[in-house]
C-alpha cells in the first residue's frame, strides 16, 4: 500500500473529498478506517457508492487498515480518512509511520473549544497534541 494522503474529517467521504483532494493526491483507493462507520451496514453502503472515476472506496475497521498496513507496499495509492484524532493515534500506536496530516472537519459538539474555523475539540485535544 503506497499512502498518498492521510486527512482527519468527521464528515469522511463529501464533496471537498471527492473534488478538491482526490484531483490533487490521484488515489486509486480511498479508505475510510472508522470502526463506527464500519460496523454501521447502512453507513458503511452509503460511503461505498460515492462514485468517484477510477477509485474504490473501502470502509474498514482500525483494525483491518492495521493488517493492510503490515503487507507492505502494494499498487493502489490509498488515501486514508479518519473520522476523529483519537482513530488516527489508535493507528499511529499500533505502528503506522505518518510524515503528514490534514486536519479537516471537526464539527462542534457541546463543550467543544474552537481551534480553527473547522476544527473543534476537547477529548481530541490530548489526541492532536499526541499526533
Amino acid at each position: 500500500m503506497n499512502l498518498v494522503h492521510v486527512r482527519i474529517d468527521d464528515r469522511l467521504v463529501h464533496g471537498q473529498v471527492t473534488v478538491g483532494w482526490s484531483k490533487h493526491v490521484r488515489p486509486t483507493r480511498i479508505i475510510v478506517a472508522d470502526d463506527n462507520a464500519a460496523a454501521n451496514p447502512l453507513r458503511r453502503g452509503v460511503l461505498q457508492m460515492i462514485p468517484i472515476l477510477g477509485v474504490r472506496v473501502s470502509v474498514i475497521l482500525l483494525a483491518e487498515f492495521l493488517k493492510l498496513t503490515g503487507e507492505g507496499p502494494g499498487g493502489d495509492r490509498v488515501f486514508l480518512i479518519v473520522s476523529n484524532p483519537t482513530e488516527l493515534l489508535k493507528l499511529v500506536e499500533g505502528g503506522l509511520q505518518l510524515t503528514e496530516v490534514i486536519v479537516g472537519n471537526l464539527g462542534y459538539q457541546t463543550g467543544w473549544q474552537k481551534i480553527s474555523k473547522e476544527v473543534h475539540a476537547a477529548p481530541e485535544l490530548a489526541a492532536l497534541r499526541e499526533l
